[in-house]
């Protein structure tokens, strides 16, 4: 089930969208962040990619609470259909992804860490399976990332990382990042500043979903 406050747009469900027809496909994933818990995602990637055809790619990460990944997917299928590949997925505590850890840490806004920590595990889950299909369609120099709310600041924070913890990188791999509702200056997540190191552009509306 898709349970909770907001569902997204039910036009970018799979039911009479002549998107999944025409523009592209999706692929339920599932992955486990570093401390146990198991996030559920989606990839999103053009259809019918010409042989040897790579993209560039965004990574979405949520609002929280009230906020699904589900509520993403038009932003998704936009970008596929302008020649991007994308991951939507989410964090711990929220949507179809594990409430807890094993050992009873939670998620969502409840442990707010999980905004970075899982964005970081999803960096390196992407880039994780060189057989998979989404993988050889990366461009794997290109990656950005996008954020909601909670969400803007967890890409905030992980845009300006040095220190870059994921496992698949040496050093930061994210080049372009998008805020909604908005870019972060001064605030910090996870024990994180806020560092100013890439391209980045902040949104702000009422609610601009």
């Amino acid at each position: 089930t898709m349970a909770g406050p907001c569902v997204g747009d039910p036009l970018r469900y799979p039911i009479n969208n002549p998107w999944y027809d025409n523009v592209g496909t999706v692929t339920p994933v599932n992955f486990y962040d570093k401390e146990g818990a198991r996030l559920s995602g989606r990839v999103w990637a053009p259809k019918n990619p010409p042989v040897g055809k790579t993209y560039p790619a965004v990574i979405i990460l949520n609002g929280s609470v009230q906020a699904p990944e589900t509520l993403y997917w038009w932003a998704a299928q936009l970008l596929v259909q302008n020649g991007y590949l994308v991951m939507t997925f989410d964090p711990r505590g929220q949507g179809r992804s594990d409430t807890r850890t094993p050992d009873f840490k939670f998620g969502s806004n409840l442990n707010p860490v999980v905004f970075r920590r899982n964005l970081i595990d999803a960096i390196d889950f992407f880039y994780s399976t060189p057989t998979a299909l989404y993988p050889q369609l990366l461009d794997r120099d290109r990656l950005g990332i996008a954020g909601h709310s909670l969400g803007a600041t967890g890409v905030s924070v992980v845009q300006g990382e040095s220190d870059w913890q994921g496992t698949m990188h040496t050093s930061n791999p994210v080049k372009a990042m998008v805020a909604w509702d908005n870019l972060m200056l001064s605030d910090n997540l996870d024990g994180v500043p806020v560092v100013p190191r890439i391209p980045s552009m902040g949104q702000s509306g009422d609610y601009f979903l």
